[in-house]
């Protein structure tokens, strides 16, 4: 792999974390209110347990596209079909899509000892059994199947990389992102996740057609 190319697929990996990162979920409220609730420690746990289940889901969604791959032969087919159900994901968010609502109610802003494995160990259960999740990172490493597996691992790696430490700056930035999620906020949140989503799609389909026509 050349040093472009390799470029092209952290760049890649970048865009898809910071797409995650910026998704609005019950991973986000749930970091913010554990935080302003029980401190940051509290708050760091709960967000490595949330990297830890990420982590699990691309080796699996990795293992499950190379599966796919030996038994169907049809490597572009798969990720052409994988490109197709993120453009499809995007365009429901967009179009569908309730903007999710942050709750405002106040909370307790007394730090509760806990054992730290508790709360790694929610995060690890809340993203794992969370089939948006689920459904996002299966699909993304299916449309990524026409990569080579080190080019994969570079890029995924990048990416999980960058969703982590943004998740660390929930933590940390949680009063203030409270206080600037607003409805409005929330929904042009959704609507710019939705378009990133969608343009992922269109660029991985690009991405495929462009190395068939090379080859």
């Amino acid at each position: 792999m050349t040093a472009p190319d390799m470029i092209g697929v952290i760049l890649k990996g970048l865009g898809l974390g910071l797409l995650l990162s910026v998704s609005v979920g019950p991973v986000l409220f749930t970091i913010i209110k554990l935080s302003m609730r029980s401190g940051h420690k509290a708050g760091f746990a709960f967000a490595g347990g949330v990297s830890a289940s990420d982590t699990f889901l691309v080796i699996t969604g990795n293992m499950a596209a190379e599966l796919l791959r030996a038994v169907l032969h049809y490597e572009n087919t798969v990720a052409l079909t994988g490109a197709a159900i993120l453009f499809i994901m995007g365009a429901w968010s967009f179009f569908f899509r309730k903007d999710p609502r942050m709750d405002n109610k106040p909370l307790d802003p007394s730090l509760r000892k806990r054992d730290m494995a508790k709360y790694a160990a929610q995060g690890f259960l809340i993203n794992t059994l969370n089939p948006g999740a689920i459904f996002f990172w299966l699909t993304t490493c299916t449309a990524f199947a026409y990569m080579p597996l080190g080019e994969r691992s570079l890029l995924f790696g990048s990416c999980l990389l960058v969703v982590i430490a943004v998740d660390l700056s929930k933590v940390v930035l949680s009063g203030q992102l409270r206080k600037w999620l607003t409805p409005h906020t929330l929904h042009i949140i959704n609507r710019l996740s939705a378009i990133i989503l969608m343009a992922f799609g269109l660029i991985i389909a690009g991405s495929v057609l462009y190395n068939v026509g090379k080859n």
